[in-house]
């Protein structure tokens, strides 16, 4: 039944799954705006408190990629999705009523939790449930919403002039339509097929297979010559560059350095992240993923580079220029990322894996936090150019080291597992 999956036309179920997830990670851009647009609005948040406000609801963010992925491949990609959709949506409520300190952060508690942990079963189940020859560009397409999701966030606090009650009521206004068109789509997508094969509920992954009709391409198989140590190890560097970088330029440089320049640097951020994300699902699907990588990490360096002479109010419109397109860099490493995880890592272990990666990004990403919201911005440029480097080097390594998925059937990476 994976082979049918593999060669699909698109159908409904593929409809389905596209808005659900879409949709996914749309949620997740916008309530991941939530804590540095909490800085600028909420007036009982004190400057000093600032650095916590950033980083402990992370742990819960990185909590819910380590324990959902595991869970996703236990109970399956949907019903992982009613714990993350109802952690979230209960994030929200408190959000639109806190008015106080401990309501607000148990609202960005929950909030990053459901979306932290959604992370690995919206990968998994793209991968699992996509035809191979779109895979690359959905994998690419699907997570480029929660850029547009953290532009539209914080384009409502630009809009609203970051006044507390306009500002919040209309974030979660935005919020609960989102999580609304999630729970009519994703009652109707299917689960993942190749999870329900491996599982052995081959009658219920028959009844969304049944109508499906395929194409007659022949599909190579992968040839997974690395190890699963070395994947692992690949995937944590590269997260670790990508996510620290972008997230540390878009969400926390404007909080410690240009406080009120929040908003705008959120958004400029994001804007340049999303318009990339649509021009990096195109190139993905088209070149290796090898050429991929060097490309995005490569560009990313030296985009980098070039904004150290310029950061600062002096210079903004030169600086927002290059903080675009170090972001539309970002967003193409980013891209590389989504796409490589799922298809690295065997069906029964995929998700579980994924939450692994990611919460070691995420524990990387508090601790940089602290370490970085002292420093002066040319320490913060220098530190993110170290973290461009990490990434250009894992890159480096997966071209020599690694193995291609592009374009290619994953059944294989099932098969040697099954063997071990």
């Amino acid at each position: 039944m994976s082979d049918i999956i593999e060669r699909a036309k698109i159908s409904t179920m593929h409809v389905y799954t596209f808005i659900a997830v879409s949709m996914g990670f749309f949620i997740w851009g916008v309530l991941s705006t939530l804590a540095p647009i909490s800085t600028l609005i909420s007036k009982f948040i004190p400057s000093s408190m600032y650095v916590l406000v950033l980083s402990i609801p992370l742990v819960f963010a990185l909590i819910g990629n380590f324990l959902m992925g595991f869970i996703a491949d236990k109970i399956g990609r949907k019903m992982a999705f009613i714990i993350t959709m109802l952690s979230y949506g209960i994030g929200v409520f408190l959000f639109m009523i806190s008015e106080n300190f401990s309501v607000l952060m148990a609202s960005l508690f929950l909030t990053q939790f459901g979306v932290g942990g959604e992370e690995p079963a919206l990968l998994a189940l793209l991968s699992e449930n996509m035809p191979v020859r779109y895979r690359g560009a959905i994998l690419a397409i699907m997570p480029n919403f929660a850029n547009i999701g953290a532009a539209v966030a914080s384009g409502i606090a630009i809009i609203t002039h970051g006044a507390f009650y306009p500002t919040k009521v209309a974030i979660g206004i935005t919020a609960f339509i989102a999580i609304i068109i999630l729970v009519f789509s994703r009652l109707s997508m299917p689960e993942s097929v190749r999870w329900l094969e491996i599982k052995g509920k081959l009658e219920e992954a028959k009844k969304y297979t049944t109508s499906i009709k395929v194409t007659d391409e022949k599909l190579e198989e992968a040839s997974p010559t690395a190890g699963l140590g070395l994947r692992l190890a690949f995937l944590v560097i590269i997260g670790i560059s990508q996510f620290l970088s972008f997230g540390l330029m878009a969400y926390i440089l404007g909080p410690a350095e240009f406080p009120s320049l929040t908003a705008q640097i959120l958004f400029i951020a994001n804007l340049g992240a999303s318009i990339a994300g649509f021009i990096g699902a195109y190139i993905a699907n088209r070149i290796s993923r090898k050429n991929y990588l060097i490309f995005s990490f490569l560009g990313g360096l030296i985009t980098m580079f070039l904004i150290l002479p310029f950061a600062s109010v002096q210079s903004l419109a030169l600086f927002y220029t290059l903080l675009f397109l170090n972001m539309a860099f970002s967003e193409f490493a980013w891209i590389s990322r989504t796409m490589l995880e799922p298809e690295l890592f065997p069906t029964g272990l995929r998700a579980g894996f994924i939450g692994v990666i990611r919460t070691i990004t995420y524990g990387t990403y508090i601790a940089s936090i602290f370490l970085t919201f002292s420093f002066t911005v040319p320490q913060y440029i220098y530190y993110n150019i170290g973290l461009w480097l990490l990434g250009f080097g894992g890159a480096l390594i997966w071209y020599v080291k690694g193995f291609e998925t592009a374009r290619k059937s994953l059944r294989s990476i099932d098969k040697v597992h099954a063997k071990l």
